[in-house]
């Protein structure tokens, strides 16, 4: 029954990548629902031309894709955790959140089993496979809740790289509360 987010209001096309930032539980991850329509809102969210509030739950699984702050990982391999039933190869995109070095290490390669919810990776391992599989399975608009908690700066800085170069058909809503994300 309380408002989280007053007055709040921007535009972004696709090709952006788009920094939401502020102290811890301030309502970032809430506006993230808005597009999932799991939180009601008054006034106005248009997304690519079409307000929120109308799109089915269909059109809402096609365009919009979350990765939450939260990632769950199954006991399963790698490949699985980010290809979800499907064959495409996951290698790019394991490039793409700078995983190349920790798959090489690995005996099973992309077939390694993280275990019982990513229990044999660390917390920033974790991290950037449930980002892969966010990459792998990109939508028109990419919300990636505080993708970054358990990478190093370092890291940070080469997916970002990475981020740019690769999703620039989609729109990205960056968030976290960590300002060395956004320059």
């Amino acid at each position: 029954g309380k408002s989280l987010i007053k007055d709040f209001s921007f535009e972004a096309k696709r090709g952006e990548i788009i920094g939401i930032t502020g102290p811890i539980a301030s309502g970032k991850s809430a506006f993230a629902k808005l597009f999932f329509q799991t939180l009601p809102y008054e006034g106005s969210l248009v997304c690519f031309g079409k307000e929120v509030k109308a799109y089915t739950p269909e059109e809402i699984a096609g365009t919009f894709a979350l990765m939450p702050h939260h990632n769950e990982l199954s006991t399963a391999s790698i490949k699985d955790n980010i290809a979800l039933g499907e064959d495409k190869d996951v290698r790019p995109y394991l490039h793409e959140v700078a995983f190349d070095e920790d798959l090489e290490s690995m005996k099973e390669k992309e077939n390694t089993i993280v275990g019982n919810e990513g229990v044999k990776l660390s917390g920033g391992q974790q991290e950037r496979l449930a980002l892969a599989r966010s990459l792998y399975h990109r939508k028109s608009l990419l919300i990636l809740d505080d993708p970054f908690a358990s990478v190093d700066p370092k890291t940070e800085q080469e997916i970002l790289e990475h981020l740019r170069a690769e999703c620039g058909d989609s729109l990205v809503l960056l968030i976290s509360h960590r300002l060395t994300s956004f320059k």
